[in-house]
Formats: structure tokens, C-alpha cells, sequence
């Protein structure tokens, strides 16, 4: 990796993780697939070995595995400065069931609405610069993912200058789904029900013919 970076012209960045030109560029992928993938490794045994000057993507992914989330996405949007490759790591992390992991997308929303703190993101970058907010970004993955944020949380976090025709579309999908859900649960019920009186009716039934008999 050194060598790469050594070679590169002056002034000329590095190529993403797994994009780099022959041999180089093929084991960065298989390592990022194995660190993605593998559970036969101890994620904090392995990431003490990796410097914090270089491997942004694979120290992202481990710190992922660890449930440190908010550094993981700062790397992802600040770092590597790759939004599609955030957002898809909220997805590959995201699990309602868990309290470790059901507010992923809520941190990508905070962290673009307020970035961190640049020396919070833990890797050391040449001048890496002191991070700006996204509003633009963090209203787009409120609106793709509306129903894997909490609603109050996301809104407290929106600056009080966020126009209403802005969030206008995450309202209306977070409506659409509380109405939806609200329906199959009144349907269910409404069968619940009809299951009650048909096993009602059946022992009444039962209990007469046991009568005449």
C-alpha cells in the first residue's frame, strides 16, 4: 500500500479501497470481503494491527463489527467521503431487534445534520478538514429510509430553519406506514375475532348434539 502511495504523481489521490490497478487491487477486495464477511476473526484483536493512516474502509468495517457506529459512518462520509458506501453500511447493519443497531441510520442522519468533531473520527489524514453538515444528504436518507428512523428523534435533530417542503415527503411516508400498520392490526383483530366465534359456535354446536344424544 506504501508503494502505491509512493508511486502515485504528486498531488494525485490514492484510488478507492479494491480500485487500485493489479495484485494490489485484487487482495484489498478479498480483504474487505473476508473482514465483511468471515466470523472466524476477533474484530478489536485485529484492528489494533491496522495503522490509522491508511485502510480507511477495513478499520470503517471493523469498528462496524464492534457496534462503534458513529466512528464507522464519520470514516465512511468524512474520510473516504463515499455517502453510497454509508448508506449501504447502514443497511448490512441494521437490525430493528437490536438496541445496538436499530438507530444505524439515525446516526448517518445526525452525523450529516451535525458532523463530529474531526479528532473524534480516530485516523490520522494529512489536513483532514474540520467536517460541514449535509443537510441536503441527511434530508434524501430520511426520506429512502423513513421507516428505520425514529420519527421524534430525526426531527429534534433537523436544524429549526429546515423548510417544511422539505421533510414534507418523510411526514407523508411515516404517516402512510403508521396508517398501514394500523390497518393490519385492526384486520388481524377483526379475524382474532371471527376465529373466536367460530370456535365458539363449533363447541356450542358440539355440546348440542352431545345433549340429544
Amino acid at each position: 500500500m506504501a508503494d502505491y502511495k509512493d508511486s502515485l504523481p504528486e498531488g494525485q489521490e490514492a484510488l478507492a479501497a479494491g480500485r487500485e490497478p493489479g495484485d494490489l487491487g485484487e487482495l484489498h477486495r478479498k480483504l474487505i470481503a473476508l473482514l465483511e464477511t468471515s466470523t472466524h476473526y476477533l474484530p478489536q484483536a485485529v484492528l489494533v494491527h491496522f495503522p490509522f493512516d491508511a485502510f480507511f474502509e477495513e478499520r470503517a468495517i471493523l469498528l462496524g463489527r464492534l457496534g462503534r457506529h458513529e466512528q464507522a459512518l464519520a470514516i465512511y462520509t468524512y474520510v473516504i467521503c463515499d455517502l453510497a458506501k454509508a448508506e449501504l453500511y447502514c443497511e448490512r447493519n441494521y437490525d430493528r431487534t437490536k438496541d445496538a443497531d436499530r438507530d444505524v441510520f439515525l446516526t448517518m442522519f445526525r452525523i450529516l445534520v451535525s458532523p463530529p468533531d474531526a479528532s473524534m473520527i480516530g485516523v490520522m489524514v494529512a489536513q483532514l478538514p474540520q467536517p460541514e453538515a449535509n443537510p441536503s444528504a441527511a434530508l434524501t436518507l430520511l426520506r429512502k429510509h423513513a421507516n428505520k428512523l425514529d420519527t421524534l428523534k430525526a426531527l429534534q435533530l433537523l436544524p429549526l430553519t429546515t423548510p417544511i417542503c422539505e421533510i414534507y415527503q418523510f411526514l407523508e411516508k411515516v404517516l402512510q406506514e403508521k396508517t398501514s400498520r394500523k390497518r393490519r392490526g385492526q384486520a388481524m383483530r377483526s379475524l382474532l375475532y371471527t376465529e373466536h366465534l367460530q370456535v365458539g359456535g363449533r363447541q356450542t354446536n358440539s355440546t348440542a348434539r352431545s345433549s340429544r344424544s
